[in-house]
């Protein structure tokens, strides 16, 4: 009866994966939308034109949309390691080494994006008298907070593959 109840529950797990791992593949595909249209509007429309007039007012001059494009491609690079953690998951079992090293790396490039981009985002804050930049720093602390859980969930799953293979080994 017992044995009966995990596997229902590891079923729901599995099924509650698969959802979240369609999910990461719809932000990947918006994330590629973001980044092509943010290219079209830097680089192709007369929008372009516009925001040369307002470098001089912006720290980073003409290099601000394009560090804002970094960051987006950051994320996108993480949210690919994320899925591909998950499709680890869903292939393999629940407590894999490579699934928490894909979710590992995940979040060390989350990490990195939310505090440069917090960084970043903060000097525009500054150097703009509080006119830009405010927006996008509680999205570099939810970053931030985000490659701290899922560094949370590697160290899980890992804890959670050392007790799999020592329970392995006893029976």
């Amino acid at each position: 009866m017992k044995t009966v109840k995990l596997k229902t529950a590891n079923l729901m797990i599995l099924k509650k994966i698969k959802i979240l791992n369609v999910f990461v593949i719809g932000l990947m595909v918006l994330f590629i939308l973001v980044i092509f249209s943010n290219i079209y509007l830097f680089e192709i429309s007369d929008y372009r034109k516009t925001l040369k007039l307002s470098y001089h007012k912006v720290v980073f001059g003409q290099y601000t949309p394009y560090l804002h494009l970094f960051f987006s491609v950051l994320v996108f690079v993480a949210s690919f390691y994320i899925q591909r953690g998950l499709a680890l998951i869903l292939k393999d079992n629940l407590f894999n080494i490579e699934s928490a090293n894909k979710f590992r790396t995940a979040s060390y490039i989350l990490f990195v994006s939310g505090a440069l981009g917090l960084i970043f985002d903060s000097v525009l804050f500054w150097k703009s008298q509080g006119i830009t930049g405010y927006g996008y720093m509680g999205q570099d602390i939810l970053i931030l907070f985000i490659g701290i859980i899922i560094n949370i969930v590697a160290d899980v799953i890992v804890n959670g593959n050392s007790l799999k293979t020592e329970n392995d080994l006893t029976i």
